[in-house]
């Protein structure tokens, strides 16, 4: 009986052992997930997968980030989908991310996703199932490089954790891609989480997208009902729910039905990484052609109106419909759809007897002119004034525009003008000593400020245009005020225009 006992506690001793995973080199970090979250892709699409729709008809109801570069892939599809989302900020202000431009993939590009340490450690010896070849990640430690690159932090291609050559867990991919700006330019506050589906949803999906900020998500291209691959996804459709993504094995726009991971759904998501940055370089941040000067903050810098939609509105702004009620009543409202910062931000066509039952996500209606002016306030003593606001805009482009304007009689309006796709948030500033047909307006004792929206009679497109802090302020110190230099230009998606207009009370 005792034997039979001694047997079988081995027996058990033997099952449990099989059952564990192994463990992992020291130092190596956390375990993987199983094997439905890891990407088991290489270089080039497998065979018969879909591609998608690389060509969709251009719709209104489409929200694409156009400017987030096209990476080809680079020792691992994780690497390269996380470097195109660090690329964009890149190019977006943070430009500490990278060396040099990261528009396109340079050799500062390459380095960031896989250095050629990563390479030489973990790439090779190069394998593939069935087989794994054991590389630098395994014992002893101290023989490979310090990690420097994003696959490195992602533990892509190393086979103390079970990974062959380009693959990469979804596990890591949080902390790998906040890893990164922390080791480069610690300066930068950056958030990730990774989300899965459930816990991420169409609608989470297209906040993100919203809001100019491009994810990182694990697909099953094939349709088996096991993860294989990590895309950037850049862009979603609401008329046919699908997501456009670059997808790492060419430069094109791909478009995918917006689905849960199951056999039989081809492009199915598993889950997302999401990614939000912070930091000094937002301070100055404006698009050329305009002028940008340092923040109110500054010695001499008088802020005479702020809006952040957070409070009641519209205390001391007047807002109208210029169309009267000839095509509804849309005009200027606080809502909550979204905001750039705390709860709510300023909808172009949100507020009115029309607008007010507008839902969050809609298509703006044609004929809108909805306004909203402040003033008047003394330029008297300025020698330097500007309004700046954050502004977010999807519209008919040369069509469909937001303006920010200035008169000096509050009737007869004169400024500049948006039109297009804004890609998410972005900064727009009218500098009061040089409007369009007005000139100078330093000196003057009366003068109004406007924000305009307006459309045609024909498209429409979702959301239209919302604004959020909102500052207008003069410089009344002695001296010039201080500038800084402008940011690069704006996108092709992005028109500017001169424009007047005059407000119908």
């Amino acid at each position: 009986m005792r034997y039979n006992v001694v047997t079988w506690l081995l027996a058990l001793v033997i099952v449990l052992t099989l059952a564990v995973p192994p463990m992992q080199a020291q130092g190596a970090g956390p375990g993987p997930l199983p094997d439905d979250a890891q990407s088991t892709t290489g270089p080039v699409p497998p065979p018969g997968i879909e591609r998608g729709n690389v060509a969709p008809t251009p719709s209104r109801a489409q929200i694409v980030l156009h400017d987030v570069p096209a990476y080809l892939w680079r020792h691992g599809c994780a690497p390269t989908a996380a470097g195109m989302v660090i690329g964009y900020w890149d190019g977006r202000g943070f430009d500490a991310l990278v060396s040099g431009s990261a528009a396109t993939q340079t050799s500062a590009v390459n380095a960031m996703i896989a250095s050629s340490g990563n390479y030489n450690d973990y790439c090779l010896p190069l394998d593939e199932p069935p087989t794994m070849l054991p590389d630098r990640s395994e014992p002893p430690a101290g023989d490979e490089h310090p990690d420097d690159c994003v696959a490195d932090l992602m533990k892509t291609s190393q086979s103390a954790y079970n990974n062959y050559y380009g693959w990469s867990y979804f596990n890591v991919i949080d902390d790998a891609m906040s890893g990164y700006p922390a080791m480069v330019a610690p300066q930068y506050s950056v958030t990730t989480q990774n989300r899965v589906w459930g816990d991420f949803t169409w609608t989470s999906y297209r906040a993100e997208i919203d809001a100019g900020r491009p994810v990182v998500l694990l697909v099953d291209t094939d349709a088996d009902g096991q993860t294989d691959h990590f895309v950037t996804g850049i862009g979603y459709d609401t008329s046919t729910n699908q997501y456009a993504c670059r997808d790492t094995w060419d430069t094109g726009v791909h478009w995918f039905s917006f689905a849960q991971l199951a056999p039989g759904q081809p492009w199915g998501i598993y889950g997302a990484t999401l990614f939000r940055i912070e930091g000094p370089s937002n301070k100055y941040r404006v698009f050329l052609p305009l002028i940008s000067r340092t923040d109110s903050t500054s010695s001499g810098w008088t802020t005479i109106k702020s809006e952040t939609f957070e409070g009641s509105f519209p205390i001391a702004w007047e807002i109208g419909d210029n169309n009267g009620t000839d095509y509804g009543e849309y005009v200027w409202q606080k809502r909550s759809c979204l905001p750039y910062a705390g709860s709510f931000s300023g909808w172009a066509v949100g507020g009115g007897a029309n607008g007010s039952a507008l839902a969050c996500g809609s298509e703006y209606p044609n004929n809108a002119d909805s306004w909203m002016i402040y003033g008047p306030f003394s330029l008297a003593d300025a020698s330097a004034a500007d309004l700046s606001f954050k502004l977010w805009l999807n519209s008919e482009p040369d069509y469909d525009k937001l303006c920010r304007m200035a008169s000096l009689n509050g009737t007869n309006f004169f400024g500049m003008c948006t039109t297009g796709n804004t890609s998410g948030w972005t900064d727009r500033v009218l500098d009061l000593a040089n409007v369009y047909n007005l000139g100078n307006l330093m000196g003057q004792s009366q003068v109004w400020i406007a924000l305009r929206f307006v459309s045609d009679g024909s498209a429409t497109y979702a959301q239209g245009a919302h604004v959020d802090n909102v500052v207008l302020r003069k410089y009344v110190g002695a001296g010039a005020a201080p500038i800084v230099p402008a940011a690069p230009a704006d996108p092709a998606t992005l028109h500017e225009e001169f424009a007047s207009f005059t407000v119908e009370r």
